[in-house]
């Protein structure tokens, strides 16, 4: 909307522009003459001088409006010069050309002894003129570029605030869903009523913490490991003895903001591509640790026995790290990056890397 009116009353190529313009000059020239007026001992000029006058300065302020449009998009510096050079220059040729109508056609008695310097008398007052039209213009210009920014900041905000309730929501498998429930109903066949109790409430408890706070973008660490705990408990209870779970984390780091749910994505991988597909299942170990102002988060899948891991290099899997390498990209501006390792033949580290020198703490 803003873009709109900034098109309709900056941009000289619109007919909008020119309307603004005439009624800001024929205002201009009613106080003029109401000013003239007011001075017993001078002759108010006649209409075909206020004509002509205010043709003038329609004529100055349009060229002036074509430069500063076609020089909008330069910095403050070069506008700020080129209202100074342009008004000056303008102003000196609109002064001499109403002068020389003046003299040779309105008054038609050309004072003696013409020269160029007597063909711009009065040329300052068109420069301050013309100086207060630009500086009004650009005034207007810079308000509406200002607008124009907080809009599309705001517009920003809100669509990263939709895609980020659009990711929680993704980022929360149906297949993962339905593999639980599944197993919940598994259990109710075999009458294992308190594993699919605690599976239900790990399950209520896993979604209330994942989407209590969808605003936020970020979350403290020691948050996100929390969360990162709830899931694997649930997938402990749908695996059995074919999981287990061994968080090493460093407590120095529970305060250091990170995106929220950015493990999650890799540790659904790990399962997925790791222990579902092993027939002995393994082990999913998170570490934290801090060194030379370097945290790193890796998650480790080691595998009892053979599996598909090795041949996962997948477009999933691929999507999965990219996404994620992507909003640590994002989130600490360059300051963090992801990596995957295969360490022994059944096992595989994910690494994420973030230097923590400016990295803000919650």
């Amino acid at each position: 909307f803003m873009i709109d009116i900034e098109n309709d009353i900056l941009n000289p190529f619109k007919h909008t522009f020119y309307v603004v313009q005439l009624a800001l000059w024929v205002s201009y020239g009613i106080i003029y003459r109401l000013i003239w007026l007011g001075y017993d001992y001078y002759v108010p000029p006649t209409a075909v001088w206020y004509l002509v006058y205010i043709c003038g300065g329609f004529i100055s302020s349009s060229l002036l409006a074509i430069i500063y449009w076609k020089l909008r998009d330069n910095n403050f510096y070069v506008q700020f010069a080129a209202a100074i050079i342009a008004s000056a220059s303008i102003a000196i040729i609109w002064r001499f050309c109403f002068n020389y109508i003046d003299f040779h056609y309105i008054d038609a008695a050309p004072p003696e002894n013409l020269h160029f310097f007597r063909y711009i008398i009065g040329g300052m007052s068109s420069v301050i003129q013309l100086l207060a039209w630009s500086i009004g213009y650009l005034l207007i210009a810079y308000y509406f570029k200002y607008k124009n920014q907080q809009t599309r900041a705001i517009n920003a905000e809100l669509q990263a605030r939709e895609a980020q309730i659009k990711q929680l929501h993704q980022q929360i498998s149906p297949h993962f869903l339905f593999n639980v429930l599944n197993s919940v109903d598994t259990l109710l066949i075999k009458k294992d009523t308190d594993n699919a109790r605690e599976m239900v409430a790990r399950l209520s408890d896993y979604l209330r913490q994942s989407l209590k706070d969808t605003t936020s973008y970020s979350c403290s660490l020691e948050s996100e490991i929390k969360n990162a705990r709830s899931y694997l408990e649930i997938e402990r209870i749908r695996f059995g003895d074919k999981l287990e779970i061994v968080f090493d984390c460093t407590n120095e780091a529970d305060n250091i903001l990170v995106p929220r749910l950015i493990l999650q994505p890799l540790i659904e991988n790990a399962i997925k591509h790791s222990i579902s597909n092993s027939l002995h299942g393994g082990v999913i170990e998170i570490k934290t640790t801090i060194l030379d102002d370097c945290l790193t988060i890796s998650v480790i899948n080691r595998c009892n026995g053979s599996s598909t891991f090795a041949d996962s290099h997948s477009e999933s899997l691929g999507i999965g790290l990219k996404n994620t390498a992507a909003r640590l990209d994002v989130f600490y501006d360059g300051r963090a990056h992801l990596d995957i390792h295969k360490q022994e033949p059944d096992e595989y580290m994910v690494t994420i890397n973030i230097d923590i020198n400016e990295v803000k703490s919650s």
